[in-house]
């Protein structure tokens, strides 16, 4: 799985060599916000936010440690004057699978801000973005690059098993990666649907498979 997410990121910001590095993680705890039940950031503290910030989002209501300290991440962001951020967001799942939907996939509800101004405070900015996002994080993560344009320089939604349709014309803005694998029948349908409805609005996407 890391082959592909680290592929999503390489293309958005081309190819360079690789060094090691060894995760220092420190938590900040965004304010509360309504419907979620979690809310922090893991931040690496040794990596400067020179030309912005990788966040890494994992699936439903996941642990952002466990990518945020993955060596791939940790010398992607090295070799490109990256900082790396983790997110763990949670909210039940009735309230995410339910009718109306609520919680942190919807950015427009409340995570997206928190996002914002947990950045805000960990690096003194408003740092430009790199995200990725997986199943789950790929539902917060393209809504997210479509509600801040302005913040992104580009993201990755890998593998979600459904997708609101894009409707904005800051589609145009960033460029974005879809990708599912193609062995994973429950979200390759869903994923590639929504890749053709970003790229009939003329969205900066690219499908990976």
């Amino acid at each position: 799985m890391i082959n592909i997410r680290a592929y999503c990121l390489i293309w958005l910001l081309g190819s360079h060599s690789v060094l090691f590095l060894n995760a220092e993680l420190v938590t900040y705890t965004p304010p509360q916000t309504a419907n979620l039940t979690k809310a922090e950031l893991y931040y690496e503290t040794s990596l400067p936010s020179t030309n912005g910030v990788i966040v890494l989002v994992p699936g439903m209501n996941g642990d952002g440690r466990i990518l945020v300290s993955e060596k791939a991440w940790l010398e992607f962001a090295t070799t490109r004057g990256l900082a790396l951020v983790g997110v763990s967001f949670a909210s039940p799942p009735s309230l995410l699978y339910g009718n109306p939907a609520k919680g942190y996939y919807y950015p427009e509800q409340g995570s997206g801000e928190a996002l914002i101004a947990g950045l805000r405070k960990i690096y003194g900015n408003d740092v430009r973005i790199l995200l990725y996002g997986f199943s789950g994080g790929a539902q917060f993560g393209s809504r997210f690059a479509e509600l801040y344009p302005d913040r992104m320089l580009g993201w990755a939604a890998y593998s979600a098993s459904f997708w609101k349709a894009p409707v904005s014309a800051n589609l145009t803005t960033s460029p974005g990666i879809v990708a599912c694998g193609e062995f994973d029948a429950e979200r390759y349908g869903p994923s590639f649907a929504y890749f053709q409805q970003g790229r009939r609005k003329d969205a900066r996407w690219t499908w990976v498979s």
